[in-house]
Order: structure tokens, then sequence, then C-alpha cells
């Protein structure tokens, strides 16, 4: 997979000659190059495909050390950018030419100014947002933070996870640091890529455990827990399409899942497998009675027209399982033709229940018509109302289950 390069290029620790100290790096296949920018070593270890350079820093930065003073053509624009004490945008096409050539690769330059601080946030962060629209889609991602002001790679690291991580498919983003040390004869070259995984392991998870939303952690597990990676994308998949039936497979889905948890997984995944088991939690041997954990699980993780529809469908379930056959239940012409009747006769008989049972139904219609206006009062559903709404459905259909319980046939 070829590789977005993005590094950064500050004023440099400056030695009595002028410009950043030459040390020898040392990568961990034991591999020296010596140079007084590390990025100029990636080239030259040649191990991997870069594409496309990004260099970055501010107005201010050492941009003269980049040229190669070699080539008689670049002298120039080194002077200029010497006597300025800096670039602005007039040097960046000329800059961005030459060291295209030098380098072999397409490079853009993107600086901002050199005050970080409150007022000039917004300035600075949309610089850094604007990196990732040069980076290709099937292009991996090779962060180089040796060089620049410490604030760089926390600004750049800040505008990837925005604009990588926010609903897009997973990309691979490997770190980099030459660690100088001026008292040593060798310079190591660390690999910090693992602090950008746990990252994506932690939104993902997050995501997971507030939304249900597992499609990412699910890309993430797969290689550890692969029966855990399939439960959690099908749950997701459930939350996406409100095919709240299909939980009760689900259920023998993570048991089995939990059956087969690797024992030498990531202590992270940990994490996961208590989540999963919360979720089986919600199982009982009674469908309607899942169905009814499930919608309150749903609606404590703020997925409340999920949780609606489910609860809706606790009350059909439960119907269906008490007076109906194998085939009864999720089907739409038995309910219909005999389900709703015996619904009606349940509330005629406890008109406790009945208010509560009927706007449940009317508000499900409602959602499923896509919030369509009542047709005796031409008004909108509102969503203010959900809450008492779901309240008083929750507590009719948990009465609704204990008849069913208790009087059989009721």
């Amino acid at each position: 997979m070829p590789y977005t390069l993005i590094s950064f290029i500050g004023t440099g620790m400056y030695s009595k000659e002028g410009g950043y100290r030459y040390t020898k790096y040392q990568y961990p296949d034991g591999n020296v190059i010596e140079s007084n920018i590390f990025v100029t070593t990636i080239f030259k270890k040649k191990d991997k495909q870069i594409e496309k350079l990004v260099l970055v820093g501010t107005e201010t930065s050492a941009w003269d050390l980049l040229i190669d003073l070699n080539i008689e053509e670049n002298t120039f624009l080194w002077e200029k950018i010497i006597e300025k004490k800096g670039i602005c945008n007039e040097d960046i096409i000329l800059l961005e030419k030459i060291l295209s050539l030098q380098f072999s690769v397409p490079v853009i330059i993107k600086y901002h100014t050199s005050k970080i601080d409150t007022d000039t946030t917004e300035e600075v962060f949309s610089c850094y947002k604007s990196i990732t629209s040069h980076i290709d889609e099937k292009s991996d991602i090779l962060l180089d933070i040796t060089h620049g002001f410490r604030s760089m790679p926390i600004l750049l690291y800040q505008a990837l996870q925005f604009s990588l991580t926010n609903g897009n498919p997973l990309r691979k983003v490997e770190i980099i640091y030459g660690e100088y040390k001026p008292e040593a004869t060798i310079s190591y070259v660390r690999n910090l890529s693992s602090y950008w995984d746990y990252n994506q392991i932690t939104d993902a998870v997050s995501l997971f455990n507030d939304k249900l939303d597992g499609y990412r952690l699910s890309e993430i597990i797969k290689s550890e827990w692969e029966s855990g990676s399939k439960v959690i994308k099908r749950i997701s998949d459930i939350i996406r399409t409100n095919f709240a039936l299909q939980i009760l497979d689900v259920m023998r889905q993570i048991s089995n899942s939990l059956t087969n948890f690797p024992n030498n997984a990531s202590s992270w995944i940990d994490e996961v497998k208590i989540l999963l088991e919360a979720i089986l939690l919600l199982k009982d041997h009674n469908d309607a009675k899942t169905l009814y954990n499930y919608a309150v699980f749903l609606y404590e993780k703020k997925l409340t027209i999920q949780a609606i529809i489910t609860l809706q469908l606790t009350v059909e379930t439960a119907i269906a399982k008490e007076f109906g056959d194998d085939t009864s239940l999720g089907n739409y012409d038995w309910w219909q033709e005999e389900g709703k009747k015996i619904l009606m006769e349940i509330k005629q008989k406890h008109p406790v229940i009945r208010k509560d049972l009927n706007n449940l139904e009317y508000f499900r219609n409602q959602i499923a018509h896509g919030g369509a206006k009542d047709k005796y009062t031409q008004n909108f559903p509102s969503t203010a109302n959900i809450p008492s709404m779901y309240e008083n459905g929750k507590k009719a259909v948990k009465v609704l289950i204990k008849i069913l319980e208790e009087n059989g046939n009721a």
C-alpha cells in the first residue's frame, strides 16, 4: 500500500554553522542513515512506497534547510527565505516544485502562523484539517513527528482524528520519531504507531458502548476474536435496520462467542467481553421479556426510536407467543387478523393499560410513517412527549406481560 508521508519542519536545534545538527539515525532493523533532517532518511531507506510528501511548518520554520544548494537554480529561493527569515504564499509554488524534484514525489507545503494560542486556534486547526484533503483514499499515512514545534503533532493528530475516523473506513496510520540525543553517537528511530492504534480502539469501543455502533470495532477486533467480531457486526446491523426480533437469535450467538473467547487476547478486549456479557443478561426464558429488557436497554443508550419500536414489538410478541403458534411471531397477517383482536379484548378487561398501549402503538405508527401529522389534530408528533410516552408505555407493557403470565389466556 502506498503512503502519504506527513512531516514537520521547525526552526531547529541550531548548530554553530546554522541548521539542524547532523546525527546518525538508527532504524529498528539496524539500518543507520546520517542526516540533519530526518525526513530525508525515510526516502534514503526506500523501504516504503511514498507517493506524496506533505511538509508542515510555520511561516518562520527553517524551510531553507530543505533546499539542495548543489543545484544552482535553487539559490535564489534559498537566499530569499534566509533574507525574510521565513516564507510567504508567493514562495510556496516554487518551493513545492523544487522539493518535488528533490524527493521525486509530489510535495505539498502547509504553513500557518508561528503564534499558536487561543486567538489563532481556528486558523491553525483549519490548516491541519486541510491536510487530509491531500491524502488519497487508498493511501496509508506515515507520520514523522521528529522535527517541528511540540504542539504540531498534537494539532495534526486531532485533525486526523476528526477527518479520518468520522464515519470513514479504517485507515492505517504509522507514527515514527527520530529520537535525537546530543551526547549520543546514535539517534534511535522509534515506532509510535501503537498510540494511534489504541486511540482508534478507544473510539471504537466507546462508540459501541454508547450507541451500539460496532462496525469499526468489528473490523479492529476481527484478527483476535473472529466470533466476537461477527456478533458485534450483527448487533450493529440490527440497530441500523430496526430488526429487533433478531436479537433473540443474537443472544445464542453471543453465548457461543463468549465460550470461544481467546485466552491470549489483548487486555482491552476484556472490556468488549464485558459489554457483550451485559447484553446477554437481557435474555429471559420469556421472549417477550427479553425484548422488553432490550427496549429498556436501547432507551438507556438514548436510542429512543429503536426503543419505542421494540416496546411495541414486545406487545405483539407477548400476544403471539401466548395465543399463536410457531408461525405467528413476526407474522404481519396473523397480527392483523388475530393478534389485534386478542389484544383489544385484553385491554377491555384491563382498562388500566388501554390508553398507554394505544398511545404506544399510535406513536410507533407515526414513526413508521416518517413522523406524519395526527389525522385529527393535524399536528406533527412532538419529541418533547417521547419520555413520558415511553415511560407510560413501558409500565403498561410490563403489566401486560404479567397479566399473561398470571392468567394464561387473560
